[in-house]
């Protein structure tokens, strides 16, 4: 998983296809960038603390979570409406 962010790139752009889902690929991408970005730091980080832990953490709950969502909902043939 040496390039995190083009990898959820990839699962993004196959379990979120087409235009229909173009926010929520673009959203996928956004939050996995920015949770990676956030890990990074704190991995590097000599003055982090217990808080910014925390956020890291909830950070990568997160990404898990709406990445779960919307492989489901590909998945699963979930209709746009």
């Amino acid at each position: 998983m040496a390039d995190f962010i083009h990898w959820s790139e990839l699962i993004a752009n196959s379990i979120a296809q087409g235009s229909s889902a173009e926010e929520i690929r673009s959203y996928l991408k956004t939050i996995s960038k920015a949770a990676w970005q956030l890990v990074n730091w704190l991995t590097h980080a000599t003055n982090a603390t217990r808080f910014d832990g925390n956020m890291a953490i909830e950070a990568t709950e997160y990404v898990l979570m709406a990445f779960g969502a919307a492989l489901l909902r590909h998945k699963n043939g979930i209709p746009d409406r």
